[in-house]
């Protein structure tokens, strides 16, 4: 945080970051972590353990954020509406609530005792961690545990990696609250001295007047804006990088993109690594890379565990979380390491020159008729032949039966006999859906990509 202090005071204050109410230049920023220590002191306030955040992407929640990580207070980055939930874990004894500012210049905040607190965990003599909730729990709760100091170093290799600078102008459009918009954007970007908006509660509408009145040089941008975008058909600047993250935008759609807006970085990371490869960054390869070979962060390595059917990509980062907690602070026994690589229960390969493909999730792969299939790619197919799906979710039934679900466009319909019609025409036989459902919307996950186990409880 030396790094930032001394950014802030240095030759950059004319820059800052944004939001859709106001602008904060770093110059100002020391004055509000003054405020905010007269606040503390005055109300005799102290966070012993960890501090609930609930974080939205406003100016005022990320200033709060550097405060925590500048003092060392160890902070639980919670989504937005979590605390209405009720669902705030237990090794929180603090919960921070943002209120909106008055006529005053100064943060509003208010400090309530978590009544779910407990003292049994880990935490205890610990400072300056990080706390991530995982997207990837499907029964109890499990949370990601970083040392600050990692997550800036982290940052520090996306500001490489990406070339960002003091004189960049970065967007992001995705929530602070999660890697993603934490790691690759919102700290790299302020740790280069860049000018960063970021937009709440963010919709198509936003981000196209934003990129519009902001005109930023890098965006970051999750695939379904990039659908969208496609399908409305705007009139944006060229000269311009975006960054999608969550599940790559490939074939026809990625080429397209490309030619209508500009450069699309495909990134590939987790909540527990960061950022570990990405697709050409290079603006002089925008066409002729290939689009599934990614280029390893700097530090980041990788290896192939091959077991039965499967190989399985195992990532080593230097900078990476250090384990899973549950909700009491206590660390959980299983735990994604074997000899120190982390397990991403992907399946991929590495090429000559060490970059990675990655084929798809381990537990999305199926045999069918002897062969191995990826869901993931298969599904990447059917969305390029059925022009009118907007997206395309595959599951395998309790008898082995292939199930396509069809999100269709606004105002499209398709049938099943012309769908498989179209399948057999132009995939192996073996990668033929047996069944296809037509449906409005596919439920979602915070982070965009399909919520395959309510997909699964409802249609099998």
């Amino acid at each position: 945080m030396a790094l930032l202090e001394s950014l802030w005071d240095g030759n950059v204050r004319h820059n800052g970051i944004s939001d859709d109410q106001c602008f904060v230049n770093y110059g100002d920023v020391l004055k509000e972590f003054q405020n905010l220590d007269q606040y503390f002191k005055a109300h005799q306030l102290q966070i012993t353990r960890c501090v609930f955040l609930e974080v939205n992407n406003t100016v005022d929640c990320v200033i709060i954020m550097l405060y925590f990580f500048s003092k060392k207070v160890n902070v639980f980055l919670a989504s937005p509406n979590l605390l209405n939930s009720g669902a705030v874990p237990g090794f929180c004894d603090k919960i921070l609530i943002l209120k909106d500012r008055d006529d005053s210049s100064s943060l509003q905040i208010q400090l309530a005792e978590n009544t779910n607190y407990t003292d049994k965990g880990d935490l205890e003599n610990n400072s300056g961690m990080v706390i991530l909730a995982s997207s990837g729990s499907i029964a109890a709760p499990k949370y990601i545990y970083y040392k600050a100091d990692n997550l800036f170093k982290n940052a520090a290799a996306c500001i490489q990696h990406f070339n960002i600078s003091k004189d960049s102008k970065l967007l992001v459009s995705v929530p602070v609250c999660h890697m993603y918009g934490l790691g690759v954007g919102l700290l790299p970007g302020i740790m280069a001295g860049a000018n960063v908006s970021i937009i709440n509660k963010s919709n198509v509408i936003k981000l196209i007047d934003k990129l519009r009145g902001f005109k930023p040089d890098i965006s970051l941008i999750n695939p379904t804006f990039c659908k969208m975008l496609l399908q409305l058909n705007k009139t944006l600047s060229q000269s311009h990088t975006y960054i999608s993250a969550g599940e790559p935008l490939d074939g026809n759609l990625r080429t397209e993109f490309i030619n209508r807006y500009g450069h699309l970085i495909n990134l590939y990371g987790c909540s527990e690594l960061g950022a570990m490869a990405t697709s050409e960054v290079s603006l002089q390869h925008k066409i002729t890379f290939s689009e599934k070979s990614l280029k390893p962060v700097n530090g980041v390595k990788f290896k192939i565990k091959t077991t039965g059917n499967s190989n399985e990509i195992l990532c080593k980062n230097p900078y990476g979380f250090e384990f899973y907690l549950d909700e009491y602070g206590k660390r959980m026994t299983d735990q994604p390491f074997e000899d120190g690589w982390y397990r991403t229960k992907d399946a991929g390969r590495i090429d000559n020159s060490g970059n990675l493909e990655v084929v798809g999730r381990i537990d999305l792969c199926i045999n069918r008729s002897g062969f191995l299939l990826s869901l993931e790619e298969l599904e990447v197919k059917l969305e390029n032949l059925l022009e009118h799906a907007n997206k395309i979710v595959t599951i395998e039934t309790s008898s082995k039966e292939l199930l396509a679900i069809c999100e269709l466009k606004t105002d499209y319909t398709l049938d099943t006999s012309s769908a498989k019609n179209t399948c057999l025409r132009n995939l192996p036989r073996y990668a033929v859906p047996d069944h296809f459902h037509f449906t409005e919307s596919i439920p979602r996950l915070y982070n965009g990509k399909p919520d395959r186990k309510q997909l699964t409880f409802l249609y099998t």
